[in-house]
C-alpha cells in the first residue's frame, strides 16, 4: 500500500510517543511484558483520537485554521466594519490569545485575553475587530466613528459565532494583567458598562476641540475605558510566547508624560482599513 502524507504523519508521531514510553518495567503482565502491552494501548489510543480529530495535532491545527482565516477590511472607517488596531509601541496589531481549549471547548462564560501580535501583519479572523456605536440612549447605529463617541468593540464573528466583547474592569487584589499587575483586557460573551470605549484626541491641548470630528484611518488615536477612565496599552516590557510566536500583553493603563501631559506611544493605536 503505498503511503500518502497523512500516513507518515501517524507513523512518525506513533514512532516518536513510543520512544518516550518507559524502556523497562519491572513487571509481566501474562505472557508479555508490561511495555509492550503499554505501546499497544498507546498505540490504539493514539489512532483512535487521531481518526477523530481529537488528537493533539488535529486540535492545533483546527485552533489555527480557524484563528487564521483570512478577513476583508474595509476600505474606509466605518461602525460594524472590519478594521486592524496596530499599536504605536510594539509596532503589532491587536489579537486575541487563542487558548488551547479553543474551538472545541467554548461556553458563555469563555473569556479570551488580547495581545498584540508582530506575525498578524495580513486581516486574519484572530486580529480584526468592528466597532459598534452606542450613543447617548444605548441605540446602535451606522456612521463614522467620531471623536468623544462611545462605542463597543467586537471580534470578527468567524473566530466566534456570537460577539465577544472589548472589556475591562477595574484592578484588584485578585483581577489584573498578569504580567504588568495593570488593569486586565479580554474578550467576553457578556456586554455592560464595562464594555463600552471611546475615541480621544492625542494631544490634550486640542482634545475638547476634536470632540464631534470625524476619527481619520492611519492616525494615532487614544481608546479609553469609560468605566475606570485608562487607556488601553500594550508595552514591550510584558512579552509572552505563544502558538503564534512571540506577543505583548494588552492592558488598560495611561502612560504619560507629565512635563508636556502628553499620553506616550503604549497608548496610542492607529485604525487600519485596506488601502
Amino acid at each position: 500500500m503505498l503511503e500518502t502524507a497523512e500516513t507518515v504523519d501517524i507513523r512518525l508521531h506513533a514512532a516518536d510517543l513510543l520512544e518516550k514510553l518507559p524502556h523497562t518495567v519491572p513487571h509481566r503482565t501474562g505472557n508479555w511484558t508490561e511495555e509492550s502491552v503499554l505501546r499497544e494501548e498507546k498505540m490504539r489510543a493514539f489512532l483512535t483520537n487521531y481518526e477523530k480529530g481529537m488528537s493533539n495535532v488535529k486540535k492545533g491545527e483546527r485552533r489555527a485554521k480557524t484563528a487564521r482565516k483570512e478577513q476583508i477590511l474595509s476600505h474606509k472607517l466605518v461602525y460594524d466594519a472590519n478594521i486592524m488596531l496596530k499599536n504605536g509601541h510594539t509596532q503589532s496589531h491587536l489579537s486575541a490569545d487563542i487558548p488551547d481549549s479553543f474551538p472545541d471547548n467554548i461556553t458563555p462564560s469563555t473569556t479570551l485575553a488580547l495581545t498584540t501580535c508582530a506575525t498578524e501583519t495580513s486581516p486574519t479572523a484572530r486580529s480584526c475587530f468592528q466597532l459598534v456605536k452606542l450613543d447617548a440612549h444605548g441605540n446602535t447605529g451606522e456612521s463614522v466613528p467620531r471623536f468623544g463617541e462611545r462605542f463597543y468593540m467586537v471580534v470578527t464573528s468567524d473566530l466566534v459565532d456570537a460577539p465577544m466583547y472589548l472589556t475591562s474592569e477595574p484592578k484588584s487584589f485578585l483581577y489584573y494583567a498578569k504580567l504588568s499587575k495593570d488593569q486586565a483586557v479580554y474578550l467576553t460573551f457578556n456586554r455592560d458598562y464595562r464594555s463600552v470605549w471611546q475615541f480621544d484626541f492625542p494631544d490634550p491641548n486640542f482634545r475638547l476641540e476634536m470632540e464631534g470630528q470625524d476619527v481619520a484611518p492611519n492616525t494615532p488615536v487614544l481608546i479609553k475605558h469609560c468605566n475606570t477612565g485608562n487607556y488601553l496599552s500594550s508595552d514591550k516590557k510584558y512579552g509572552l510566547r505563544t502558538d503564534f510566536g512571540v506577543e505583548w500583553e494588552v492592558a488598560c493603563h495611561t502612560y504619560k508624560d507629565y512635563g508636556t501631559r502628553l499620553e506616550l506611544d503604549q497608548n496610542h493605536w492607529l485604525l487600519r482599513v485596506s488601502e
